[in-house]
């Protein structure tokens, strides 16, 4: 289930999936070298960010 996750962007998950996937969040927020431009949510890979802006570009 989680590598379903993976595919889609955290942006546009609905409050079910984050719900659901809670642990897997909060690793991809202390691993985090990437923000989304359009919701400021946070990932370690940008492929799980719609707008994905790198630390080393901020």
């Amino acid at each position: 289930m989680k590598d379903k996750k993976k595919k889609k962007e955290i942006c546009k998950w609905d409050r079910d999936e984050i719900e659901s996937s809670i642990d897997f969040l909060l690793e991809q927020a202390r691993n985090a070298n990437y923000a989304c431009k359009k919701c400021g949510r946070v990932a370690e890979t940008k492929a799980l960010l719609c707008k994905p802006l790198s630390e080393n570009k901020a």
